[in-house]
């Protein structure tokens, strides 16, 4: 073998070990930006935001970062970031089984999609925690037992016991539609007078003490013949 044709062992040793340390990254887990193309609940599906290169990557399924107790409403095209862990997490988010090793998972199967902020975000008050999704908010308990839900324009708020409102003043602007009995609890109330500025129409008949508007008799005594006017007693 000719001199130009050896090669310094430190340089071959060099040469082979970037090698290995590049094959390696490889194998490593890539963080990279993209966008949602298929949500199915808290699992979606997104295609990576990068120029194609020499690889073209594909589309892939992972979980979206979050807690059970928050459903965020992703919707397609929402942009974020895809975060790799360093073991495989499908035991954790139900698409695979069985608990990982320590082994490095191959690229693009251990992602988590993680939205992003952006600039084209609608502005809000900045010192306001703001909540909302494409058609309104739920808020609900776990057994949906009660809840409240905002939509447009209208805000439901439902519950299988009770629903309580307390307050030194409580103000309600507007028509109010009472579907059900009226019903004041002495026991929780330190004074039970009603105040009406009127005037007050009731279609039907009224009770008061016990004694009714619309069947009430007066007693009226020793009455006078002829035109004479006399004054009854209260209604008994």
């Amino acid at each position: 073998m000719s001199d130009s044709q050896k090669i310094p062992l430190i340089n071959s040793l060099a040469a082979f070990s970037t090698g290995l340390i590049e094959r390696n990254n490889t194998l490593d887990g890539k963080s990279l930006p993209c966008h949602v193309t298929k949500v199915d609940g808290a699992i979606v599906t997104v295609q990576f935001d990068i120029l194609p290169g020499i690889i073209n990557l594909p589309e892939v399924t992972v979980p979206v970062f979050g807690p059970e107790y928050i459903r965020y409403p992703i919707q397609i095209g929402d942009k974020g970031v895809c975060v790799a862990m360093s073991v495989s997490i499908g035991a954790v988010s139900g698409l695979g089984v069985g608990l990982p090793d320590m082994n490095i998972p191959p690229a693009l199967t251990a992602l988590v999609f993680l939205p992003i902020g952006n600039t084209d975000w609608s502005k809000v008050d900045p010192d306001k925690v703001v909540i909302y999704g494409k058609t309104g908010v739920l808020a609900r308990t776990e057994s949906g037992d009660a809840s409240i839900t905002i939509e447009p324009s209208k805000v439901t708020i439902a519950a299988n016991s009770g629903i309580y409102l307390k307050a030194p003043n409580i103000y309600l602007n507007g028509v109010i539609h009472l579907n059900g009995p009226i019903v004041q609890d002495a026991g929780e109330m330190s004074g039970t007078t009603a105040h009406l500025i009127g005037p007050l129409t009731v279609d039907n008949d009224t009770t008061s003490g016990g004694i009714s508007l619309m069947k009430h008799t007066h007693q009226v005594k020793d009455v006078d013949p002829g035109s004479a006017t006399i004054n009854s007693e209260k209604p008994s």
